[in-house]
């Protein structure tokens, strides 16, 4: 192990990234449930989609936080089982884009799905 290895943050460890190339990184933001709220995508270490449809996000911090990303009653029908995978798959994806982005889940006739924009 090298010196100082315990003090880079788990992201930097884990991706083997110094901290100009972690600045370099697009930051990846996902919307709360009620759209006041807003979670930077590496900040999470679990997500939950339990059997109501309702999608958590557990925080990296010591207070081990929660946040409701999606609302398993909230109109439209339970959301696919898989969301919460679509949702990872597509903070990959816009990691490796430039700028900021936004996340948030959308319902549409269709079913659900998650949808970014530009900040």
């Amino acid at each position: 192990m090298r010196v100082g290895h315990e003090e880079q943050p788990y992201v930097e460890r884990r991706m083997g990234l110094r901290s100009w190339e972690m600045r370099l990184m697009s930051e990846v933001w996902i919307s709360a449930a009620d759209g006041c709220d807003m979670v930077r995508a590496d900040a999470i270490v679990i997500l939950r989609l339990d059997n109501t449809g309702r999608l958590t996000a557990q925080l990296r911090d010591e207070a081990k936080v929660s946040v409701t990303l999606l609302e398993g009653s909230s109109g439209g029908g339970h959301p696919p089982a898989d969301l919460h995978r679509r949702l990872i798959r597509m903070i990959a994806e816009l990691a490796d884009s430039s700028g900021v982005q936004l996340i948030r889940a959308q319902h549409e006739k269709d079913g659900w799905r998650w949808v970014s924009e530009s900040l």
